[in-house]
Parts: C-alpha cells; sequence; structure tokens
C-alpha cells in the first residue's frame, strides 16, 4: 500500500491596493503571488474583458511560464474561458476562480468578484 500525503493551506490572503483608480489584487499563498489586473470589474449585460494575471515569487520577481487558469461556476450567468476572458450572461455578483496550479507549496489561488448591470 502507498503511503498518501494531503495538504491543505488555510493561509490568510494579503490584499494590497495601490492608486485610486488602478488597483491591483496581490493573494499570497504557498511563497507566491498572484496579481490581477485590473482588481475590480464592473460589466454590463453583454460586455466583456479580458484580465491579465501574473505569478510572482516571493522576491516580487514574476515567475515566467506559469500556468494561470481562470474558471467560473457561475454558469451562462458569467462565461469565463481558461485565458480570462469574461463575457457577461446576466447582472449579479460573480466569483471567478484564478489559480496557477503546482505540487504542494508551489501552487496559488485567489477568488475574483466580477459585478454585472443591466445594460
Amino acid at each position: 500500500m502507498k503511503n498518501l500525503k494531503l495538504f491543505y493551506s488555510a493561509l490568510p490572503v494579503l490584499v494590497i491596493l495601490s492608486a485610486v483608480n488602478n488597483f491591483t489584487i496581490y493573494a499570497q499563498q504557498n511563497n507566491l503571488t498572484i496579481r490581477v489586473d485590473p482588481s475590480r470589474v464592473t460589466l454590463n449585460v453583454g460586455d466583456s474583458i479580458t484580465l491579465r494575471a501574473q505569478v510572482i515569487d516571493q522576491n516580487g520577481s514574476e515567475i515566467k511560464d506559469r500556468t494561470i487558469i481562470f474558471f467560473s461556476q457561475s454558469g451562462k450567468a458569467l462565461l469565463v474561458d481558461r485565458e480570462g476572458k469574461i463575457l457577461a450572461g446576466l447582472p449579479g455578483s460573480h466569483k471567478i476562480t484564478v489559480m496557477s496550479p503546482g505540487s504542494n507549496n508551489n501552487y496559488a489561488k485567489i477568488t475574483y468578484t466580477v459585478n454585472v448591470n443591466f445594460s
């Protein structure tokens, strides 16, 4: 029988806000940070936007060639593809998960909120 190891991290999330009109989210977990720009999105039904995300190491340097995945469980209310393009389908406040998979202490994940208004 093989030994199984389970890892669970409930590390706090660090949010840093910059300049009044240009916010960036930094979510730190397992010595990695995911930076999403823009940090706040409000769309009208039918609008779309593409989020940009980077994985940042503990020294503040971008880690190139990291896989970043975007997904939502909002169904047709908010469509998002794996590259971060969002299409607003229904009004409301919708959650997107942004993650960079990895093993043990080499992953990062945040939850991102998108607000959708009637057009």
